[in-house]
């Protein structure tokens, strides 16, 4: 039988608490998880920490910004002393080891995982329990994933009806089909207000509709949602390996795939309009040969393979000890770092390379970029609305809010991409 203890500090964790107990409860049931609010009212409260945690099998530590400060902060007396001012997180912890309980940590602020050298002597074997990552926008993913690993190591196995709950209904062929031809009549229909707005509606002979809205769908698309499902992705495939998401290796990560992102999208597009060639600074000649164009497609490819070994390194460093560790990390960094210059490079030459923008389109084109930005704003807001505040996102007029201002961005964006970016991509108009 599993029974969950999770230990906290209400001052900067008591809302991811009730997080995971809500997630672990409904994967073990409500009488598998404890927390200190299901302590009963007139309880000595003390004591009944002491024997639930005595009863529990694992112990979930959430760590959070303020984890080590407190540490320091607090006294280190025994509970009950007079005058002293116990951590009660400590307490619990070193309990949980004196036990010989399983301890998972959960690291929720933007701290790492603290070494044995940040903590108090008889609790420094709590640096060696392997730490969830869990923050936003992959904290339902690290849950899941520390719910996995508690049933695995418990031999646990959902009944049927749980199982069977918990799987997902298939969406039906006829479904899916529909889906795509409202997905084709949508891109459709934008393409002709894309080509009416271009032209006054003086002209409708401009190009095919369906092409012109899969341009529009597919830039807005690259720059409007691509850096949010980079920075999701690359969160959740640091939780699903347990690494820290926001810390200097994993923002250089994201930040590096957007601008691989961003920079080689911007150029595939481009290249389908006729005539157009990227010319890399400092690698292309005034008259390029065939070798120079192959030259520049292998440090195209050698640049999306430098930026993912970085990110596949993390793990194999993050097994080192101590000193070994952080210098590990330290040139890491600084690899990341240079990825990121080159990759900087290469957006700059994409840039370089573009077709000249007509006076009268400039304004359009800088405005469609510079509100491109705005949707994976809207979304991470969104998302840290749900997470730190906990505010409900189902509600009606949350989902309306929302709603409202991605049809105001889809407006906007439409408008500025009919008068700039689209003859600039397309030479069309």
């Amino acid at each position: 039988m599993i029974r969950l203890f999770i230990s906290y500090r209400r001052v900067d964790a008591e809302h991811a608490a009730q997080r995971v107990r809500a997630v672990m409860r409904a994967r073990f049931g409500d009488d598998a998880v404890f927390i200190d609010r299901d302590i009963p009212a007139g309880t000595d409260w003390a004591q009944y920490l002491n024997e639930r945690l005595e009863s529990a099998t694992d112990v979930i530590v959430l760590v959070g910004d303020v984890f080590i400060n407190e540490l320091r902060a607090r006294g280190s007396g025994a509970p009950g002393q007079a005058g002293d001012s116990t951590d009660w997180l400590k307490t619990e912890i070193r309990t949980a080891l004196d036990m010989k309980k399983n301890i998972y940590p959960v690291v929720i602020g933007r701290q790492d995982m603290p070494d044995s050298g940040q903590l108090p002597s008889d609790i420094g074997a709590f640096a060696r329990a392997q730490a969830v990552f869990a923050r936003e926008p992959a904290f339902d993913v690290a849950l899941g994933k520390l719910a996995d690993d508690i049933a695995a190591k418990r031999g646990w196995v959902a009944s049927a009806h749980a199982a069977t709950a918990a799987t997902p209904g298939s969406r039906t062929l006829g479904a899916s089909v529909a889906l795509v031809f409202a997905a084709m009549l949508a891109v459709a229909l934008m393409g002709g207000l894309i080509q009416w707005r271009a032209t006054d509606g003086t002209d409708m002979r401009l190009a095919p509709v369906f092409w012109i809205g899969a341009y529009y769908v597919l830039l807005t698309l690259l720059w409007g949602l691509g850096p949010y499902l980079v920075y999701a992705a690359v969160a959740e495939a640091r939780a699903r390996a347990s690494l820290p998401v926001h810390n200097a290796l994993g923002a250089l990560t994201m930040l590096n795939m957007t601008v691989a992102l961003l920079a080689g999208g911007s150029f595939l597009l481009l290249s389908t309009r006729t005539g157009w060639a990227l010319r890399l600074i400092g690698l292309m000649p005034d008259s390029p040969g065939a070798i120079h164009y192959a030259t520049q497609g292998v440090v195209l490819v050698m640049i999306v393979f430098a930026a993912v070994g970085v990110a596949m390194l993390e793990p194999v460093v993050r097994k080192r000890e101590a000193i070994a560790r952080r210098f590990g990390m330290q040139q890491l960094a600084a690899l990341a770092l240079a990825v990121l210059v080159v990759n900087l490079w290469f957006a700059v030459s994409v840039i370089t390379s573009m077709p000249p923008v007509a006076p009268q389109r400039l304004v359009p084109v800088i405005g469609y970029f510079m509100l491109a930005p705005a949707l994976p704003a809207l979304l991470v807001t969104r998302d840290l609305a749900g997470s730190l505040l906990g505010l409900n996102l189902k509600a009606w007029h949350n989902r309306l809010l929302v709603g409202l201002a991605i049809s105001l961005y889809v407006a906007c964006t439409l408008s500025y991409f009919a008068q700039g970016p689209l003859p600039l991509m397309t030479g069309l108009g």
